[in-house]
């Protein structure tokens, strides 16, 4: 429900008369994506303690996908912002903030903590990498959204 509902948001953004928000479909697939992701984060924080073995598993691989998938679409997004030539609104007002908020401590380093262990979940709970892996994709993810949302506002 809380990845439609962030989608619902990027859909509603590019209706808007706002170049960076209405120059690309790819608002909704991006915020969906995203949506997925800190969603599956939040759960592997609220379920420490009850998430066992399969479980744990299978909720690491679906946020890896998912984080792969915002990867691939926030590209895409950059590339089709960069076509109609209001990429500058994000670079230009929040560079560091986006990647190093967004893109490094966001996806890249929980990417590679998930990917790293998902093995873990075989035989074990929710470790202290998943619960440090969950809490950067909340931050990652409340960053893209106040970077894509504030900055053309700028």
């Amino acid at each position: 429900l809380g990845a439609f509902l962030a989608s619902y948001t990027g859909v509603l953004l590019s209706e808007t008369s706002v170049p960076l928000w209405r120059s690309t479909p790819l608002l909704g697939p991006l915020f969906f994506s995203s949506g997925v992701s800190t969603g599956v984060a939040l759960l592997t924080l609220f379920g420490k303690g009850r998430i066992k073995g399969t479980l744990g598993y299978r909720l690491e691989v679906v946020d890896n996908i998912a984080i792969g998938v915002e990867m691939l679409t926030l590209l895409f997004f950059l590339l089709q912002l960069k076509s109609f030539g209001v990429e500058n609104a994000i670079l230009v007002h929040y560079p560091a903030l986006f990647w190093i908020g967004v893109v490094i401590i966001g996806l890249v380093i929980p990417f590679i903590l998930n990917f790293s262990g998902i093995y873990r979940f075989r035989t074990a709970g929710v470790s202290s990498i998943s619960i440090l892996s969950a809490v950067l994709i909340l931050i990652g993810g409340f960053i893209l959204r106040y970077v894509v949302v504030v900055s053309p506002q700028l």
